[in-house]
């Protein structure tokens, strides 16, 4: 009997400490990434939020070629322009992966308006594995400050998306 609890807390402290080397892994490679201006410092759930953009900005093209794409390529960030008003982003990573979208949503006010969020995410319980995490906060550090870059101006807001689980 004893033995069987033994190896249960074994196998409860190995787990725990694969869990630990983890997070403080993924940590240190989100830290770097910050430190390079790759990416921010953000809560672990953002991509869980929708982006919205207000700007003087008229085409999504011009956010599109003002991208970083050797860094999203680096990131394993797939992307194109879907039509004139949607950008689509994929990301595959072992265990997981994301489509998302910025897309052209009208105007306000004699400003143009743009929604950036991640439409869907496959992955275990739900939880955005880690290199599927880092290549999201870079894409979306990419599309901010392409706005940014071309409308120092823009306005950002940042609500909570419903997306689909695959």
């Amino acid at each position: 009997m004893i033995m069987r609890y033994l190896v249960f807390f074994a196998i409860l402290a190995v787990a725990t400490g694969s869990i630990i080397i983890a997070v403080r892994s993924h940590d240190a490679k989100i830290k770097k990434l910050i430190t390079e201006g790759k990416a921010l410092q953000r809560e672990r759930t953002f991509w869980l939020q929708q982006t919205l953009f207000t700007t003087q900005i008229d085409s999504v093209d011009g956010v599109y070629h003002a991208t970083n794409k050797p860094l999203l390529d680096e990131a394993g960030v797939k992307h194109e322009i879907d039509s004139d008003s949607i950008i689509l982003f994929t990301n595959k990573a072992s265990g997981g992966s994301f489509t998302s979208t910025l897309r052209a949503v009208g105007q306000n006010d004699g400003k143009f308006q743009y929604i950036y969020q991640i439409d869907q995410y496959q992955g275990p319980d739900g939880y955005m594995k880690p290199k599927c995490l880092r290549a999201a906060n870079i894409l979306l550090t990419s599309i901010e400050k392409a706005f940014l870059q071309l409308d120092s101006d823009t306005s950002v807001i940042r609500r909570t998306a419903a997306f689909k689980q695959k």
